[in-house]
């Protein structure tokens, strides 16, 4: 994950060379930084699909830290709850810039979630769009704070670094053993075989299916008077999105999405030491494959069987998510 994350910070530099954040012509340098710089074709999708692997392992670190009962150590994991919030906005900001017909949209829905915000709403939403409705000065804002997260990223990967250091990492908890040591083999050397097997997968990725993962609406020039027929976020988003759809309340869909990542530093604090027992990894487990569960019905069209399964998983994903210190007291 730490790799990952150098090799995207250094290919958003080299990038933004030959970015420019103009509504009327960024679709356009995109076209040209893909077809006519010197391995511009690999730094776009280096940098496009980076972004797939980063989440994917942002995930499983997540999910490690739930088998591992993490939340145990507070600052620590409320650390990277903040880095797992902050990826969330840096990524979304970037797939807006190569305005495409899938940015302007997934700008247009997720923007318009500020209006939700009582009193205040409408006035922060033409504030972020500088107009009432998404233009030049929209694109400049989101371009610098797509360049300036990155940064901001890398100062709290830092001081995460440091609290794991101090404070030491949690152990499995079924592992009942106190060994104060651990054999280099096994152990070390699969890790190094899954980095070089994961990576393998990133090259084969990029050189042979480097659009893969994205959406071909993106490579449609943004209309603002045509709609896509089905719009959707990337995979990473689609928990979040099958969260949304579910609920037929817009401020409910928005607060649902605000409890999913908020509600993870309340895990922390619901509890100052709990006995752990053997059965709490399959609670882990449950709560993964929800989450798995979900990111399929982001796909999904909204109709029935999809709509009621949307509704059922998205329960289940909360109750694991609030309810996991107290099932397991």
């Amino acid at each position: 994950m730490g790799v990952s994350f150098t090799f995207q910070f250094i290919r958003g530099l080299l990038l933004v060379i030959y970015y420019a954040p103009l509504r009327d012509s960024s679709f356009f340098w995109i076209d040209y930084l893909s077809r006519e710089v010197w391995w511009g074709f690999c730094f776009r999708t280096f940098h496009l699909n980076g972004a797939s692997f980063i989440f994917f392992f942002i995930y499983f670190h997540a999910f490690r830290g739930f088998l591992k009962f993490s939340f145990r150590l507070r600052h620590l994991w409320a650390s990277g709850t903040t880095l797992i919030l902050l990826f969330i906005i840096t990524s979304f900001l970037g797939y807006v810039l190569p305005w495409g017909q899938m940015s302007l949209w997934a700008a247009t829905v997720i923007c318009s979630f500020i209006t939700t915000i009582p009193v205040l709403g409408k006035f922060l939403l033409f504030w972020v769009w500088g107009g009432f409705l998404l233009r030049r000065s929209s694109l400049k804002f989101f371009f610098l704070l797509h360049f300036l997260m990155p940064f901001i990223i890398l100062c709290i990967v830092i001081f995460h670094l440091l609290i794991l250091h101090e404070r030491g990492r949690t152990r499995i908890i079924f592992v009942h053993e106190n060994f104060s040591k651990i054999w280099f083999s096994p152990y070390f050397w699969v890790k190094d075989l899954l980095f070089f097997l994961f990576f393998s997968i990133f090259f084969v990725l990029i050189f042979i299916f480097p659009w893969r993962i994205g959406d071909p609406e993106n490579w449609i020039y943004a209309n603002p008077n045509i709609s896509p027929l089905h719009i959707q976020p990337e995979w990473y988003f689609l928990c979040a999105y099958a969260i949304l759809r579910g609920i037929p309340s817009k401020l409910g869909g928005v607060l649902a999405l605000c409890l999913r990542v908020v509600g993870l530093y309340f895990l922390s604090f619901y509890f100052y030491y709990t006995v752990p027992i053997k059965f709490i990894p399959h609670l882990s487990w449950a709560f993964m494959w929800s989450f798995w569960v979900l990111t399929w019905l982001g796909r999904c069209p909204v109709e029935v069987p999809f709509i009621f399964l949307r509704q059922f998983f998205s329960l289940i994903y909360f109750i694991f998510l609030f309810l996991f210190p107290v099932l397991i007291l």
